[in-house]
């Protein structure tokens, strides 16, 4: 099964090597190593570790996009696309997904705060479980819908692509596999198995909430929800609180660096589509 998952993810993106604009520069070549480094670093599962890895590898990846369109070479050939759509909307589906990313990361950190807060009180924290696990439907569709959403942001990249142009396909690609990055953080925060399959690498939302009876392994959220249905049906005793207050204290601080992570990439994109503008403008 792990070999049909990796298989699976790495078909998400293009098999060849892109072709880089001046490509033996180093500054070049480090914005496409960490794209090789991020595409197979995709094909990890959905653990917290990974999800952070991956968010870092992004933001590195941004930094360097930026450097290389400092380039003159690169800026002469992007000049030659003034008229371009794509480049003149560059970064914004990127920067709307971020956003609706962060929206879904506040959301479940307040809600693992009240929790938290429950348990340590030991004040009502019957209710809170409950009501954190019957709620989990409602914020399920709620990411579902941020899904989407990220999806046709991602499918609008092939939107008047014309073959050929080879410095678009090399910021296409750096894009499609940013928007792989925010659709991962959406899937672990909903608590989404790591072998959920996609369908031509991208359509896999209707099959965001199903469940595999041959899945033994789930991600950090998936286990919280699993120990709070366990305490919920039972009485509670004091090292059950524990362990689920260890698990949520964990779960907060992932979603902690993911939070900082967005607002380093949102910086980035920022950054890089100013540097787009400003040589389509000049």
């Amino acid at each position: 099964m792990a070999s049909s998952i990796r298989t699976s993810k790495a078909a998400i993106f293009h098999a060849r090597s892109i072709s880089l604009p001046s490509g033996s520069h180093p500054i070049n070549a480090n914005v496409k190593d960490h794209l090789n480094r991020l595409k197979a670093s995709c094909s990890s599962s959905l653990s917290s570790s990974s999800i952070c890895h991956n968010l870092s590898l992004l933001n590195e990846l941004h930094e360097h996009l930026n450097d290389s369109l400092q380039l003159p070479l690169n800026q002469q050939a992007l000049s030659r696309f003034r008229d371009n759509k794509y480049l003149e909307e560059f970064s914004l589906g990127l920067l709307d997904a971020c956003g609706i990313v962060k929206d879904v990361i506040l959301l479940m950190k307040g809600r693992v705060q009240e929790l938290e807060s429950s348990l340590r009180r030991r004040l009502g924290h019957e209710l809170q479980i409950h009501g954190f696990i019957i709620s989990r439907k409602k914020v399920n569709k709620m990411i579902a819908k941020c899904m989407k959403n990220v999806e046709n942001n991602k499918s609008n990249l092939n939107k008047g692509h014309e073959q050929g142009e080879l410095f678009l396909e090399w910021l296409r690609e750096i894009e499609a596999v940013s928007f792989s990055v925010l659709r991962s953080m959406l899937s672990f925060v909903n608590g989404a198995k790591a072998s959920s399959k996609e369908k031509n690498g991208w359509s896999f939302i209707s099959k965001l909430m199903m469940r595999e009876k041959d899945q033994e392994q789930h991600n950090d959220v998936e286990n919280i929800y699993m120990t709070l249905n366990v305490l919920n049906r039972k009485k509670f005793d004091a090292a059950q609180v524990q362990n689920v207050q260890q698990k949520l204290a964990a779960f907060e601080s992932s979603i902690g660096e993911l939070e900082d992570g967005l607002e380093c990439l949102f910086r980035c994109l920022i950054n890089n589509r100013v540097a787009v503008l400003n040589v389509l403008n000049h």
